[in-house]
C-alpha cells in the first residue's frame, strides 16, 4: 500500500502546469536543484520510478519549443549543466519565475524531490528535507517570503523545513 506522502506526490506529478514552457522549465528545475550532482558536464540526480517519468514528460514538452540534452538512465536523471546554472534563491527568482504560475511549479519540483507529508486526519505534518544549511536557508527564505509558515531543524545530517500548519500546505487544486 502507497503512503500518503506517495499519493499526493503522484497526485502533483499529473497536475496541469498551464502548457506553458516557463512552467515546465520551473518544474523541471524545483526537480534538479539542490539535489544534483555536477557530473562532469551533466547535473544528475537518482530518484524514483514515478519523478523519472515525470522528468521524462517535462523534457519532451520543453524540446518541443527549445532542444537540450537530457539524459536518462535507470533511475538516473541528467540535464546539461548550463540548463541548471543558478546558485542562489534570489537568482532563481529572477531569471526562472516569468509568470504568475512559475514559483508554484518551482515548489512542486522542490516537494517531489525533498518533501514528504502525514494524513491529515492522523496529523498533518509537512517536511522538506536538504543536504545542507545554505539550501535549506534559501528554501525557508523564499518560503516564508509566500507567507508560508515553516520553521527549521536537523534531523540526523539533513536540514528539515517543517510546518505542522494546515494553511501552508503547498498542494494546489487541480486545474478543471
Amino acid at each position: 500500500m502507497k503512503s500518503f506522502s506517495s499519493l499526493v506526490k503522484e497526485e502533483i506529478s499529473t497536475l496541469n502546469t498551464k502548457q506553458k514552457l516557463c512552467c515546465y522549465f520551473s518544474l523541471l528545475y524545483g526537480m534538479m536543484c539542490f539535489s544534483s550532482e555536477l557530473d562532469g558536464k551533466k547535473v544528475a540526480i537518482s530518484t524514483n520510478v514515478e519523478n523519472v517519468k515525470l522528468f521524462s514528460e517535462i523534457c519532451d514538452f520543453i524540446n518541443r519549443k527549445k532542444k537540450f540534452e537530457h539524459y536518462i538512465n535507470g533511475r538516473k536523471m541528467s540535464v546539461a549543466s548550463g540548463i541548471i546554472k543558478y546558485s542562489t534563491i534570489a537568482e532563481i527568482k529572477a531569471s526562472v519565475f516569468k509568470c504568475q504560475h512559475c514559483k508554484e511549479n518551482f515548489l512542486k519540483g522542490i516537494f517531489l524531490l525533498h518533501g514528504s507529508v502525514s494524513d491529515p486526519k492522523k496529523m498533518y505534518r509537512l517536511d522538506l528535507s536538504f543536504n545542507t544549511f545554505e539550501q535549506a536557508n534559501q528554501m525557508f527564505e523564499l518560503l516564508n517570503s509566500c507567507g508560508l509558515g515553516f520553521k527549521q531543524t536537523m534531523r540526523g545530517k539533513k536540514y528539515v523545513l517543517y510546518t505542522k500548519d494546515m494553511t501552508t500546505m503547498l498542494i494546489y487544486p487541480r486545474d478543471k
